[in-house]
């Protein structure tokens, strides 16, 4: 025995209330704070955390902290997080973990850059 079945009945539209006309007598409106478009950003500041992040940044100053993490070395240098991973991993970037944070040296970056320096000279000549 076959069931018939009878067409959904059809739906309404949602009512939404009218859109806010615009303030009058030069009221002020509102302003609404620019929304975030990434969660994590290697371009972030030192002082902005990135969202997502479990580590407090160090109160010392930027120019006087004595190793950084991943994500700022990426900012330092001028490249993305993996690329950093990929540098350690190939013991072309020196780090040390203090638990399950990986960190660089000031001195690693700055012997970094050196080598890189001076072979891209000796490559030049």
């Amino acid at each position: 025995m076959a069931v018939a079945h009878s067409p959904d009945p059809p739906r309404s539209e949602p009512q939404y209330p009218a859109a806010a006309s615009a303030p009058q007598d030069g009221a002020q409106r509102a302003s609404i704070p620019p929304a975030r478009t990434s969660r994590s950003s290697a371009t972030a500041v030192a002082s902005e955390r990135p969202r997502g992040s479990r580590h407090k940044e160090s109160e010392i100053p930027f120019a006087d902290r004595m190793s950084f993490s991943v994500d700022e070395t990426a900012a330092l240098l001028g490249c993305g997080p993996t690329m950093i991973h990929e540098l350690i991993a190939t013991g072309q970037l020196a780090s040390f973990r203090i638990r399950t944070r990986r960190l660089i040296s000031r001195k690693a970056i700055e012997q970094f850059i050196t080598e890189r320096e001076i072979k891209t000279i000796a490559g030049s000549t």
